[in-house]
């Protein structure tokens, strides 16, 4: 939930300032705004990561603990909480490359992009599926 409230302000913010200086031709102005959103973006991802990383058994004992799962999938849910929370780096960084590219018109690279990232979750899925289960 929090990563999904900072995604919308950092695209809320991001687009159309980048899309301005696509337009205006500043590129300097482009790259810069970019590199500050990419960075505001990987800190505050750090910071949930690293949170979910230390609090994650009391995060799923006050979510999930009311006695109906049992303390073996508590466990589990906790687990993959934290691996979830890494993800974040990846998805944070496909929508920050993906604004940048529908902000200077590279439509297709971005509908590219997402195709090949669609195809990698599934082959990471299957993979990652007989491991983990």
């Amino acid at each position: 939930m929090m990563f999904g409230i900072i995604i919308s302000i950092i695209t809320t913010l991001l687009v159309p300032i980048l899309s301005k200086a696509f337009i205006n031709k500043e590129k300097k102005i482009f790259n810069t705004e970019f590199q500050n959103m990419f960075r505001l973006g990987i800190l505050v991802v750090g910071f949930i990561a690293v949170f979910v990383l230390a609090n994650a058994e009391s995060i799923v004992q006050i979510l999930y603990g009311s006695g109906s799962i049992s303390e073996r999938d508590l466990a589990l849910i906790a687990n993959v909480s934290i691996f979830y929370s890494f993800t974040l780096f990846g998805v944070f960084s496909y929508i920050i490359f993906g604004m940048s590219l529908l902000s200077s018109k590279k439509e297709k690279n971005y509908a590219f992009l997402g195709m090949l990232t669609q195809i990698g979750v599934i082959c990471l899925n299957f993979l990652f599926y007989r491991w983990l289960t």
